[in-house]
């Protein structure tokens, strides 16, 4: 009011800005805001017009008092009017909106306005009133005053800004370019300090605790509370007092205990302030030291490390400040959980542009915030201000509230007030429940109308009460207790909540998404060596220090962002493990070699960015040559990165990282270059980055091992066996994203990685087009971790979902861009298993993608780097790791603590029985270690205890007292020192109700925060919210089946006279309190089930079991009500309007309502699978058992002075037999029809893939690919039709004839044909002439002919092939095979009309041809680009070939009895410039040569197949630099020759099908073979020494060559091989199949198992009977974890498998896509087939296709 009024008295005398219109506002945390001025006096709408209606009702009952003598209808209007007008009063506490309509009115203006209207968004908090604020301020900086209006918030100010006519957040020095702050020197005067202070205020964390009064009277007035004590009011007019008193005093005590929790939160979370730092500020021209609350946004301050004093190690930096000069490592885990400390840069130091805009989120590393711990501190000598104190410069940005610890601490302060449950649930049950209970009450005002002589007030209070019992006075209280327990359970192991309203979130997750660094794999990296370093092979690992290159070493020592704190270096593992490896030490800038002969001092920093993925430093490196120190540039970073700035990138750089990386290593690029040594050290300190790291050498690839936590896949495999979807969203590598994906179970399928084309050459898409475009289209493609599948990336809905159906799928960061860019990013992410390379915005992207699907989600992260994504979950949880700092101090004090501890235990036993003086540790956290402590709070209650100065706990301070004064400690103080501790120990843990979240316990990042090290405590939160929201749904289930029964008890049964007694109603109400009590202590069970449960009341299962239960209840009821009322004597009978009374009635129905009771919280609790049991809920079991027993002794009056203290009177024994037989048939009924209910109606599951959720969609699809697969492919507008006719004979041909060409015509989109002779001869085929007439009459769209025909003799069919020349214009290809001497190319130049012709082919005639039909060939030439001609003895056609310049495809064949082309022929072969693939199998023995020399002037050929190839081809080879795939038997005459030196090598050559006798050397770039035959064992040794980069090797079906066991050797040889991907070969003994174990990273393998023996004599024996295979296949599986198809030749007809085999086969198997096995038997088939059914109805794991034959094709 004060504040209201002074702004009236200035808006008299100032000019208030005039707005347009209602203000709005801009800020994340408000939704609206109104402006207001208040009502006054008779103006209140709840003040004026209830006046107005008193009088008018005092003016009608004077006159009725005067006409009438029962003014009963104003006396009832007078209550009416009465109760509303208290309500109007009450509802000004409850509902601020119906305050602000009541007690205010709207105005447009400001200068009308005196108080706002604040509304905030969802989960934001409560509404508030608060008044505006009307004050001149002054500019800090200029002096200037301005008029200013503004109103605070939830501890944020808020002022109006007059050009967007809105509200803003109070505006700090946030957002200036970097020059502003460099240029900023502090306040020049005590008033600008002044005016600063008035502006931003003080930087104090203002925690005010109201008295326990108001807080009382706030509680008390909030609508349950006077909902309830209107009840209880109702219930003692209806006379039943001590009922009415029990449920008040209950209400009253846990309203007490509610307001005392909230009291002690408030003064601990006041005094738990950090303790800041006391800092220099320049103000006015000179440094002077101030409190760290007297700072202000602006000033210029010096950051130090604290010291001097006792517990400055605790003080914190004051403020979110920008550093100017010098750098500072703090630790920051208390916000951000990162366990490591952060270097913290100067902005000055040239890694930012004076012109670039300060954004903290993206510049933290130049933010030193508010509430984290200096460790060491770099002062900058050279800086434009000197700090005195040797301390960095500082600029102050933030203070107060805003500060990032402001914000943490305004979380904590304002999460008390959302500590309930699903209100929206609440409300609309409540609104069900009232359906029934006003249909009672209708019922009971229709009967009591009806009769004349009721009593009207008892019956208008009977209606009343039946309404309001849909409401039971324990719902607030009940639901409230359900939560606080679970916050009590999750702090007893170590998580803490900051927003209890996500606690029954965490039981409906059904995706779980989690970071991996950190997360899943340790920070403790190991460095397995250097790769790829020169002079060796690329993939040896090289780990000896010894053997180290120099450079290599310089990069990893020096090229590092290590911090030496107290003796201890202190930074990224990575950068400790690699500096551990090479055996270097570092301190002070300096790195110095094992020998001590070298050191390395660091120049200069380019800081690691996440933007650019790499880090470069200028050394001096000291070895001591003459010259002195040579500077050099170091680099290290992602491979793909670092590739950009290499002068010469090795051969073999991209195979390399990538086999390590797809093995899950992190590997990390190093490179150097020698800089000039006329270069000075100011010089270098001034270098550009993009000069220092531009032309590096490169040194090598650190690959490290981050390996997984120990409890990381344990708890994603209980995850997923729970029912829940994982996802991995991380910053690495996606090979190694991937690898670790797959190692926790999140990835079971082969990986397709959607990336940029060039993002392995360290290019993004950025470059090129526009990220979602859909140019941008072409630049992204689906590729596998080997590379051996490539996909385009398509848009098209139906093959994403085919995709991500056969594959789990992973996207890059820039993948991802391009996909939400294209506006696709709500349906493709959810497919998504894996996401890489990811920004952290990127991560609140995904998030926000999957809760747009309607989906649950759960987001585990430890740090900075994941504060988007735990934000944008419905559940975060952040794990706070005990930081290096606390880890370190526990090492230095670990000897103090125990000399503290051994003092301890002798103070405890010179004083038996005292209290300790600290709690006990808190338990691990679930998988912890045994023995595994939480970690400390850092800064918290329990950081220090046991040291000087500390305060002693309450408790043993009351001890102590007593000793001090030389007295002793009496038993009964003993005693309530003892409690005072526990209480004191509880209340710091949280004991008994909501525990408070103290800073250090949780982080500024997320809801959850688990002190731990690991994701189990995942389960944990998992596991409580599946509690919480089974205890919550049952709680409305019980209290629905108690609000029904009480409504149709207070009407049916009050009308027949059937009433309680005041004794029977409080017990019925103490044993209802004490069962829900002990239903809020049940605890989730250590493992997480399949089944889920329920997320919501309103499903069918809720309703059918509440309503089916109480059918039950209520026959039960009736029916005993009838009987007792036939046993009792109507002298006996009540009516409804009589005081209680007992009789026989009353007291049966007493007693079902309580055997009701009991079986309602027994039969409704929920144990297995979420909870305890019953029977191990002692308390819950203990209080049915009591109440059962004690039921059982009312019912069995043993005792009749207790049944009479009760009202009861005796029952006969057929009526208690009935009651018993009664009670048991509900028991039975209701807990059958229950559990009956959960069978039929399970909570629904979400798909362990997210391509699952579209069943339908993708069903569609796989219909749609398998009809055109059916119908040749091509789109549904362009289907192509194809269409074959086997011609059995003749006869058969001209009998069906009518019928094929009326079919014919019915295909006007006919594009092939295909005529083929099944028995290859034809007797009469001049009866095919009329069809072929058809083909050209009727099939003028054909496109393609082929002809596999066979006969003696074709004449007389020649207007056939003049009908198709004429009719078939648009023939392209015409395709002929021929049996015998029928058809000559002289049939084909009757189709003189084809000039289209495009594609030509002629095998199997070998007649000699006319000059006319080379004629005819030459007319072609211009349009064919393939010709496949058998020459024969003709050499005439040769120039008629050559003339055909346009050929891209030539094979010429002739029989291998005739003579081949000469060498003179071979070079008219050279005119066919355009040729890419030659086939030539006539070439004469010895022309090869020529041949080549002639394919050397073909500069397009890249495909060659020619027979008999000898060592003088290979110089011509060696000149086809085009030439990728060749094809051709090989004459050599040495004995080893592969092995040995060639004439020329041929690089191109990537593909080679040919026999043994290989010279494998000359093709070293070889990916690709395939022998047509055998192969000796030396010869595969050979291979595999001389083409390393091979991807695919064959050998064909035959066996080995060579000893059985050189064989094996071999075959070792290919786990050499790296970028091998497919194998096919054929193994024959055990021995040759364990080697075959070893080559781990095949993704395709057919192998014939050869289980046949051969005798002495060299001859084959018998098929051996052995169940060898099946184990050689198992063994395979399991050894090759990246294989995705296996075809196996199983040659053992009687080979046995019997099921149980077959089942642990299909289990080894289970990941690879595709499994055909051929040649089992019809035994093994059987067996393999009952396993495959097995499986498939147990769930067990089996490949996704399995093919089995029992025979081999």
């Amino acid at each position: 009011m004060a504040t209201a009024a002074a702004g009236a008295a200035w808006v008299a005398e100032a000019d208030v800005p005039d707005n347009p219109g209602p203000p709005g506002v801009k800020a994340k945390e408000i939704e609206a805001v109104v402006l207001l001025a208040r009502r006054l006096g008779a103006a209140r709408l709840n003040l004026g017009p209830f006046l107005a209606a008193y009088a008018a009702l005092g003016a009608a009952l004077l006159q009725q008092s005067l006409t009438s003598d029962r003014p009963q209808l104003v006396l009832y209007a007078c209550i009416a009017v009465s109760a509303a007008h208290v309500l109007s009063f009450l509802f000004t506490h409850w509902s601020i909106a119906f305050n602000a309509a009541v007690n205010f009115r709207r105005v447009a203006k400001l200068a009308d306005a005196e108080y706002i209207h604040v509304i905030p968004h969802k989960f934001g908090g409560q509404a508030a009133i608060v008044p505006l604020e009307f004050r001149t301020a002054r500019d800090p900086h200029s002096g200037e005053e301005r008029p200013e209006v503004a109103f605070e918030f939830r501890k944020l100010r808020f002022n109006y800004h007059a050009p967007g006519n809105a509200f803003e957040r109070l505006r700090f020095p946030v957002h200036e370019p970097f020059a502003y702050y460099l240029r900023a020197s502090g306040y020049g005067a005590p008033d600008k300090v002044a005016a600063a202070a008035a502006q931003w205020g003080l930087n104090k964390f203002e925690v005010p605790v109201p008295p326990f009064g108001e807080l009382l009277k706030e509680q008390m007035l909030a609508p349950f509370f006077v909902f309830q004590v209107l009840c209880v009011g109702l219930w003692c007019l209806d006379e039943y007092w001590y009922y009415s008193l029990f449920t008040l005093g209950m209400l009253i005590m846990f309203e007490c205990t509610v307001v005392m929790q909230r009291t002690r939160n408030l003064r601990e979370l006041r005094a738990l302030q950090t303790p800041k730092q006391r800092l220099l500020a320049y103000r006015a021209g000179k440094w002077e030291e101030v409190p760290g609350e007297a700072l202000l946004p602006g000033d210029v301050v010096s950051i130090v490390r604290p010291k001097g004093g006792p517990g400055a190690e605790e003080k914190v930096i004051p403020a979110d400040c920008l550093l100017l000069a010098g750098d500072c490592i703090v630790e920051e885990a208390v916000l951000t959980g990162e366990s490591t400390p952060q270097w913290k840069l100067p902005v000055g130091g040239g890694g930012v542009s004076p012109d670039e805009t300060l954004h903290i989120k993206s510049h933290r590393q130049h933010v030193l915030f508010g509430g984290t711990r200096v460790l060491q501190h770099t002062g900058d000598k050279a800086a434009r201000l000197r700090t005195p104190d040797g301390g960095c410069l500082a600029v102050v940005v933030r203070t107060g509230f805003e500060t990032s610890q402001g914000q943490l601490m305004r979380t904590i302060l304002y999460s008390t007030e959302r500590i309930t449950a699903n209100s929206w649930e609440t409300g609309a049950f409540i609104a069900f429940l009232l359906v029934f209970a006003v249909a009672a009450s209708g019922y009971v005002l229709h009967h009591g109308l009806a009769d004349a002589s009721r009593d009207r007030f008892k019956l208008l209070l009977n209606c009343i009460m039946i309404i309001t019992s849909v409401i039971p006075p324990e719902l607030p209280m009940e639901l409230t207790i359900a939560v606080n327990s679970s916050l009590v359970a999750l702090a007893r192991k170590a998580i803490f909540c900051t927003e209890p309203f996500r606690i029954p979130f965490a039981g409906k997750v059904e995706v779980c998404c989690f970071d991996k660094t950190g997360t899943l794999t340790t920070d403790h990296l190991l460095l397995e060596g250097l790769a790829g370093l020169p002079e060796r092979p690329p993939l040896e690992l090289v780990l000896d220090p010894a053997a180290l290159p120099a450079a290599a070493c310089h990069v990893l020592a020096a090229c590092q962002s290590l911090v030496q704190v107290e003796g201890e270096l202190i930074g990224d593992p990575l950068e400790k493990a690699a500096l551990q490896a090479c055996r270097w030490t570092y301190g002070g800038d300096v790195a110095i070699s094992p020998d001590k002969r070298v050191r390395a001092a660091v120049v200069q920093r380019y800081h690691f960015s996440s933007a650019l993925r790499r880090m470069g430093a200028v050394i001096l490196v000291d070895a001591g040559e003459p010259t002195g120190p040579a500077p050099v540039a170091v680099l290290k970073g992602a491979p793909e990165v670092v590739r950009q700035h290499l002068a010469t990138v090795p051969p073999h750089y991209d195979a390399t990282y990538k086999h390590f990386a797809a093995q899950g290593a992190r590997v990390i690029a190093l490179a150097s270059r020698r800089l000039s040594r006329e270069l000075s050290g100011p010089d270098l300190r001034a270098l550009p980055r993009e000069e220092a790291e531009a032309g590096m050498t490169f040194e090598g690839f650190a690959v490290f091992q981050c390996p997984l936590k120990p409890e990381s896949a344990p708890s994603l495999a209980a995850l997923a066996a729970s029912s829940h979807m994982l996802v991995m969203i991380t910053g690495d590598a996606p090979l190694t994203a991937a690898h670790a994906a797959r190692q926790v179970g999140i990835v079971t399928r082969p990986v397709l990685v959607l990336q940029h084309k060039l993002e392995a050459a360290g290019d993004g898409p950025g470059a090129h087009h526009t990220p979602g475009s859909a140019a941008a289209d072409a630049e992204f493609e689906w590729l596998s971790p080997d590379e051996s599948t490539r996909l385009p990336f398509s848009r098209d809905w139906d093959e994403l979902l085919l995709l991500a159906s056969e594959n789990d799928l992973c996207l890059t960061g820039d993948a991802l861009a391009h996909v939400e860019g294209a506006g696709l990013g709500r349906r493709v992410i959810p497919l998504v298993q894996v996401f890489a390379r990811v920004s952290p915005e990127q991560k609140e992207l995904v998030l926000q993608a999957l809760r747009a699907c309607g989906w649950t989600t759960l987001m585990v992260g430890d740090g900075t780097n994941d504060v988007g994504g735990l934000k944008a979950a419905h559940v975060g949880v952040a794990l706070l790791a005990p930081s290096a700092l606390a880890e370190q101090a526990q090492r230095k004090h670990r000897a103090g603590d125990k000399q503290d501890k051994q003092r301890g235990r002798a103070g405890g036993a010179s004083h038996a029985g005292a209290s300790p003086a600290a709690p006990a540790p808190a338990p691990a956290p679930r998988g912890g270690r045994p023995g595994e402590l939480a970690a400390p709070r850092p800064g918290g209650a329990g950081a220090g205890k046991g040291k000087k100065g500390d305060k002693p706990p309450p408790g043993a301070a009351l001890v102590e007292q007593y000793r001090a004064a030389g007295r002793p400690v009496p038993p009964a103080v003993q005693r309530m020192a003892d409690m005072l501790d526990r209480l004191d120990a509880e209340a710091a843990g949280g004991a008994d109700g909501p525990p408070m979240v103290k800073p250090g316990d949780a982080s500024m990042a997320a809801p959850f925060t688990a002190k731990a090290g690991s994701v189990a405590p995942v389960l944990d939160v998992l596991g409580q919210g599946r509690c919480t929201l089974v205890t919550t749904v049952q709680m409305f289930k019980i209290l629905g089946l108690s609000c029904l029964s009480t409504a149709y008890a207070l009407s049916v049964m009050y009308l027949q006279g059937v009433k309680l007694s005041d004794a029977q109603a409080t017990l019925s109400g103490l044993l209802t309190a004490g069962l829900f009590y002990f239903i809020s202590a049940a605890q989730p069970l250590p493992a997480l089930s399949a089944e889920r449960p329920h997320p919501s009341i309103f499903c069918a299962y809720f309703f059918a079991s509440l309503l089916g239960q109480f059918a039950a209840q209520l026959a039960l009821l009736v029916g005993m009500y009838r009987l007792a009322l036939g046993a009792m004597p109507p002298a006996e009978a009540q009516g409804s309007e009589s005081d209680f009374a007992p009789n026989l009635v009353n007291s049966v129905c007493y007693l079902v309502q309580q055997a009701m009771q009991l079986t309602t919280f027994a039969v409704n609790y929920v144990g297995h699978p979420f909870n305890t049991s019953l029977a191990d809920n002692a308390g819950m079991a203990k209080s049915l058992r009591g109440s059962a027993a004690f039921l059982g002794v009312l019912v069995l009056e043993w005792f009749p002075p207790l049944n009479e203290s009760f009202g009861l009177v005796p029952i006969p024994l057929h009526l208690r037999a009935a009651l018993a037989a009664g009670v048991a048939a509900v028991v039975v009924s209701t807990f059958a029809w229950e559990h009956g209910l959960r069978a039929a109606f399970p909570a629904p599951r979400p798909p362990p893939k997210g391509y699952l959720a579209h069943g339908p969609a993708l069903e569609r699809a796989r219909r749609q690919r398998g009809a055109l697969a059916a119908g040749g492919g091509g789109s549904a507008a362009k289907k192509r039709h194809r269409v074959s006719l086997t011609i059995a004979s003749s006869d058969n041909a001209a009998l069906h004839l009518p019928a094929l060409q009326r079919a014919l015509a019915r295909l006007p989109r006919l594009d092939t044909l295909c005529l083929e002779a099944a028995d290859g001869q034809l007797s009469s085929p001049e009866s095919l002439a009329p069809l072929l007439w058809a083909v050209g009459g009727e099939l003028p769209g054909l496109r393609a002919l082929e002809l596999e025909l066979g006969g003696s003799s074709w004449e007389g069919s020649d207007a056939a092939w003049r009908a198709i020349g004429r009719g078939a214009t648009k023939l392209t290809r015409l395709a002929a095979k021929f049996y015998g001497q029928c058809v000559t190319l002289e049939h084909f130049s009757l189709l003189s009309a084809l000039g289209a012709l495009a594609s030509l082919s002629v095998a199997g005639s070998r007649q000699p041809h006319s000059q006319q039909c080379y004629d005819w060939l030459g007319g072609l030439a211009p349009s064919l680009t393939h010709l496949w001609l058998p020459l024969a003895d003709d050499r005439v056609g040769l120039a008629a070939v050559a003339a055909c310049t346009g050929l891209r495809s030539l094979a010429l064949s002739g029989r291998t009895d005739q003579r081949g082309l000469s060498v003179a022929e071979c070079g008219a072969l050279a005119r066919l410039v355009a040729l890419t693939r030659l086939d030539l199998l006539c070439v004469e023995q010895g022309s090869d040569p020529a041949l080549l020399e002639a394919a050397v002037a073909l500069p397009r050929l890249a495909e060659l197949h020619v027979a008999g190839l000898s060592r003088a081809a290979l110089p011509h080879l060696a000149r086809l630099t085009a030439l990728t795939r060749l094809q051709g038997s090989w004459i050599w005459d040495d004995d080893a020759p592969e092995a040995g030196p060639v004439p020329a090598a041929c690089p191109s050559v990537v593909e080679l099908v040919g026999g043994d006798n290989v010279p494998w050397a000359a093709f070293p770039g070889l990916r690709r073979m395939q022998s047509r035959g055998y192969m000796a064992a030396h010869h595969l040794q050979a291979l595999t020494q001389c083409c390393t980069a091979l991807t695919a090797l064959g050998v064909g079906g035959m066996r080995w060559s060579g000893d059985a066991l050189e064989c094996v050797a071999a075959l070792r040889g290919l786990a050499r091989l790296p970028a091998l991907r497919e194998l096919q070969l054929t193994i024959k003994c055990c021995e040759q199949a364990a080697a075959l174990y070893e080559v781990t990273q095949l993704t395709r393998l057919r192998v014939c198992i050869d289980d046949l023996r051969v005798d002495d004599n060299g001859e084959f024996a018998l098929p051996q009977p052995t169940s060898v295979p099946p184990l050689i296949m198992a063994a395979l599986g399991r050894s090759m974890p990246e294989l995705r198809a296996l075809e196996v030749d199983w040659p053992g007809g009687s080979a046995s498998t019997s099921p149980a085999e077959g089942t642990a086969l299909l289990g080894a198997l289970a990941h690879v896509r595709c499994v055909m096995l051929r040649g089992v038997g019809a035994e093994a088939e059987g067996a393999l087939r009952a396993a495959l059914s097995c499986a498939d109805a147990c769930g067990l794991p089996r490949p996704a296709e399995l093919i089995v034959h029992s025979t081999i094709a």
